[in-house]
């Protein structure tokens, strides 16, 4: 059976038609997991668009190899209907294709799945990078410094963090600030002195 070409059939047909009425979902025709961000998207129902996802599964599986990357994240595609727990009651599938899902999930979670280990390895790091990520801006916070700014008008401001303070006012330039503060510079624009402020 040629997978791929009836979920082409598919596509082409929710392509060439008005959307249906009702609960409908968005799909990707080229999915994002293999092909990157791009803009082709067809408007399925829900029973639809699991199909197409199954259709992708076994069809990848065909023409790559059940053990390809691509294969395997089709796989994960078609198992976050399983998962995912907003899914719609609307998508219903058999207890057949359930259990061939399921061990299928079962074994790719053995420590011989080289997939399945970079996909939580993946996971893990993007984890770490969002920790990293929160704790060095908790550092910079920290470091930031507390100066008062006087203006020409008389007017005198106590901010916290020079350089943060100059990206929310574009007006002022980071590093003319920076040579009034150190007495390099006389004036910029309408500030006469930048200092440290304890």
């Amino acid at each position: 059976m040629n997978y791929l070409k009836h979920y082409c059939n598919l596509i082409r047909k929710a392509e060439n038609r008005t959307p249906p009425e009702g609960y409908t979902e968005k799909h990707h025709t080229f999915p994002v997991s293999v092909f990157g961000n791009n803009k082709r998207i067809v408007i399925l129902t829900a029973r639809e668009h699991y199909i197409s996802h199954l259709l992708l599964w076994k069809g990848f599986g065909k023409r790559y190899g059940k053990d390809n990357q691509k294969t395997i994240k089709m796989f994960y595609a078609l198992w976050m209907f399983q998962v995912n727990p907003n899914q719609d009651a609307n998508r219903k599938i058999s207890s057949k294709t359930y259990k061939i899902l399921k061990e299928k999930f079962s074994k790719m979670r053995g420590i011989d799945s080289y997939w399945y280990n970079q996909h939580l390895k993946g996971r893990e790091n993007m984890k770490m990078n969002m920790k990293w990520q929160i704790e060095q801006k908790e550092r910079n916070d920290r470091q930031k410094k507390n100066y008062m700014i006087k203006f020409d008008n008389g007017k005198i401001e106590i901010i916290r963090g020079l350089y943060e303070w100059c990206r929310n006012n574009p007006k002022y330039d980071s590093s003319a600030i920076r040579r009034v503060r150190t007495g390099k510079q006389h004036k910029h624009f309408d500030i006469i002195e930048v200092k440290n402020y304890e």
